[in-house]
């Protein structure tokens, strides 16, 4: 799953199937990285279909222990250095409301959303304004 834009990528001070601890790089913002695709992986390992690496979704975030609260398929690898990836499709500009969604505790199709997003902005960018029927002769 790892994809979209990259938001932080650094290592992972401890790490189990339903947490993830990252190093002092990550942010200190509690709900920084929720609705955010997560994926660790020996640093040798991560992006390689071969390797021991696995994704999730973020579902919380601690920024004062750095710490994510995720649902990995596997535990992630003993051994080497674990290097971990956040990633978003969201775009840039709608970050912000998508964090506030989130950690609101609402769902959001980020697929969905960059779809429409990017259609709306290239209808309001993009197209004349156009007067209601009532205005026009």
């Amino acid at each position: 799953r790892l994809g979209g834009d990259a938001v932080w990528r650094g290592s992972v001070e401890a790490a189990s199937k339903t947490q993830v601890e990252l190093d002092e790089s990550a942010s200190g913002m509690d709900g920084a990285y929720v609705g955010m695709t997560i994926t660790v992986g020996r640093a040798d390992d991560i992006g390689d279909s071969r390797g021991e690496w696995d994704s999730a979704i973020v579902s919380s975030y601690n920024g004062s222990k750095r710490r994510a609260e995720v649902a990995l398929e596997r535990i992630p690898p003993a051994s080497g250095p674990i290097t971990c990836v956040v990633s978003t499709v969201v775009p840039p500009l709608f970050r912000p409301m998508a964090y506030h969604i989130l950690t609101a505790g609402k769902s959001l199709n980020v697929l969905l959303l960059q779809r429409h997003t990017e259609q709306r902005l290239r209808a309001l960018l993009f197209q004349p304004p156009t007067l209601p029927s009532t205005l026009t002769a």
